[in-house]
C-alpha cells in the first residue's frame, strides 16, 4: 500500500482487552482519516468482575457499542501515529452474591486514544492507550443516584487484516 492515503477496511482486536475491559472486534474504514464502529464484549475482560466484586455483586453481562474517528499523521492508509475520538454506548448488568437482585446501568463513555500503527504484509499491528469515563445515564434495579462514572482506561494491543 505504499505511502498513499487511499481509503481501505481493515478488522482488529485488542488483545490486552482480556485482561481489561474486554476484546473489541473493531472495523475500521477510510484512509489517513477514518471511522471505526466497535463492540466491546465485556465478558471476556477481567476488570468489570473485579469492579463489580469491590461492590459486593457479580457481574453478569455487559456489552458496549460505540464509533470513533481516528487521524493519522504520516498522511498513509491507517498507518503510523495517531489520535482519535469517539463515543461508546454500555449496558451492564450485574447482581447482588446474597439474592437474586439485578442492578443494570446504562452509561455513556467518550474517549480518547494515541498509538502507533504498524502495516505488515498480511495483517497489520498496532499499540496505543485509550482513556475516557463511563457516565451513568440510567438505572434499573438501584437508585440512579448510587450510579457511579468509572475511569475507563487502559492499553491497546491491536492486530488485524486488511479486508
Amino acid at each position: 500500500h505504499g505511502g498513499d492515503a487511499a481509503p481501505r477496511t481493515a478488522f482488529h482486536l485488542n488483545l490486552l482487552g482480556l485482561l481489561q475491559f474486554g476484546v473489541t472486534p473493531t472495523v475500521e474504514m477510510g484512509g489517513d482519516r477514518t471511522l471505526l464502529l466497535r463492540a466491546r464484549l465485556l465478558n471476556t475482560g477481567i476488570l468489570p468482575y473485579l469492579i463489580a466484586a469491590a461492590d459486593d455483586s457479580e457481574f453478569k453481562f455487559g456489552l458496549a457499542l460505540g464509533g470513533q474517528g481516528r487521524g493519522y499523521f504520516a498522511g498513509r492508509s491507517q498507518q503510523g501515529t495517531y489520535l482519535g475520538g469517539g463515543l461508546e454506548l454500555m449496558y451492564t448488568n450485574a447482581g447482588d452474591t446474597d439474592s437474586s437482585d439485578e442492578y443494570v446501568t446504562y452509561s455513556v463513555i467518550p474517549q480518547i486514544e494515541a498509538g502507533f500503527r504498524w502495516d505488515y504484509p498480511g495483517y497489520l499491528l498496532g499499540v496505543g492507550a485509550f482513556m475516557g469515563a463511563a457516565i451513568p445515564i440510567s438505572t434499573s434495579g438501584y437508585d440512579s443516584d448510587e450510579a457511579e462514572t468509572i475511569l475507563a482506561a487502559g492499553l491497546n494491543v491491536d492486530i488485524g487484516w486488511y479486508l
